[in-house]
């Protein structure tokens, strides 16, 4: 069996391997594309492979720590 190519909420946030309140902070910044179908929030698994940062390995300490503090947390 494939591999859907569209992802629920829950499919993106483990792909993705983040908490849900981080996903929609991505969403609403536009970093993560998504779109709504009925009450819930739906992805193209492609189109989330494809963004950069998931592509990359691991990001600096140093980065997280500055998008977090832009973001008001430590």
């Amino acid at each position: 069996m494939s591999a859907p190519d569209i992802l629920v909420f829950a499919e993106a946030q483990d792909l993705l391997r983040c908490s849900a309140s981080t996903l929609l902070d991505c969403i609403n910044d536009g970093s993560v594309p998504a779109f709504k179908l009925g009450r819930g929030w739906r992805f193209y698994r492609s189109e989330l492979t494809a963004l950069r940062w998931v592509r990359e390995e691991a990001a600096p300490v140093a980065v997280v720590r500055a998008v977090a503090g832009k973001r008001g947390r430590t």
